[in-house]
């Protein structure tokens, strides 16, 4: 619990900080949140093509060159595949005459 208040305390003072420094002109407003963008592949469609092939999680990310674990948490909607990782999945998905947009 202690931890959790220093967090807060942490965060407060930052804020405090940030406020004078802002009146100063010396800081600019934080930007809300950073928009991410979308992975063209849903966890669905990872899903059914495996399924379609026959093929295992591990078998499916042994093409792609990751983990069960990552194609599981890719299926499950709990990460996305970014960078290498979504280009080879691409390549996979294009060589299995999936189509995506």
């Amino acid at each position: 619990m202690q931890g959790i208040v220093n967090i807060a305390a942490a965060r407060e003072a930052r804020d405090e900080r940030d406020d004078v420094q802002r009146a100063r002109g010396a800081v600019r407003a934080r930007p809300v949140e950073r928009l991410r963008k979308r992975s063209p592949v849903s966890g669905m469609l990872i899903r059914r093509t495996r399924l379609d092939r026959e093929m295992t999680q591990a078998e499916f990310g042994a093409l792609i060159g990751v983990s069960d674990a990552t194609v599981s948490s890719w299926e499950l909607g709990q990460k996305r595949p970014t960078g290498l990782q979504l280009r080879e999945l691409l390549r996979v998905l294009s060589d299995c005459g999936v189509k995506v947009a």
